[in-house]
């Protein structure tokens, strides 16, 4: 009701055209998804479990587009009960692979190629979704959470497709970044933040190294979003 309330008629119109109910089939049957089937697990303070969203729940399903003259954030909801993989830190959900994780990477697989520098582990979508393509040849995921490494590689990993083209670090990505030289990869995918409030300034910085190496090609999660923050 308060959005009903507030809001003049052009912004309802807005809303209301990218409000939709999404398909659980689609989303059960993307290739991760279907894939990755762990039991739940608690390492430290780290707990490996299931998101859900309950029939009928509203979500977030992907970002708003900061290109239109209306900005609205672009809700959805499932029909059916949806679980998803989820990583707890404490009390708080660390990383999920959610609709509005896959609606933002997706866009980015098919752009992989050669020797793929990833940086940020999460729960792996990325690089899973990347490793079947024959035009990626080496995958190296840059983490500096250990914890996260360790939980990743006991039971998330086991379920990868082309592990031969796996490596893991365990370092500060921008450390890690800072002494890479050009031609060191091919392609490299930024995706070490939560948000947009968080991810501005590394995004820069990530941004500002990769000036130095133009033999790589940078794609960054959220990228117009982090912009659009910044103006």
């Amino acid at each position: 009701s308060g959005l009903l309330d507030n809001a003049d008629d052009d912004y309802l119109a807005e809303f209301y055209s990218g409000f939709k109910r999404l398909d659980k089939g689609a989303f059960v049957n993307n290739p991760y998804i279907s894939a990755v089937k762990y039991s739940e697990v608690k390492c430290g303070n780290l707990l490996l479990t299931y998101g859900k969203y309950e029939k009928g729940e509203l979500f977030q399903y992907d970002m708003p587009d900061f290109s239109k003259p209306i900005v609205v954030p672009k809700v959805g909801f499932f029909s059916e009960e949806v679980k998803f993989p989820t990583i707890y830190e404490g009390n708080m959900p660390w990383m999920s692979v959610c609709p509005s994780e896959t609606s933002t990477i997706d866009p980015f697989i098919e752009k992989a190629f050669g020797n793929v520098l990833v940086l940020g582990l999460g729960l792996g979508y990325f690089p899973f979704r990347i490793a079947p393509l024959a035009k990626v040849k080496k995958i190296i995921i840059v983490e500096i959470n250990s914890g996260i490494i360790d939980l990743f590689k006991k039971h998330v990993f086991p379920f990868f497709p082309n592990k031969e083209k796996f490596e893991f670090v365990c370092a500060d990505a921008l450390k890690y970044l800072s002494e890479v030289n050009d031609g060191d990869f091919d392609y490299c995918f930024a995706d070490i933040w939560e948000g947009v409030q968080d991810g501005l300034p590394l995004y820069e910085k990530i941004k500002f190294n990769g000036k130095r190496l133009k033999a790589i090609q940078f794609d960054y999660w959220i990228e117009p979003q982090l912009i659009a923050y910044k103006q």
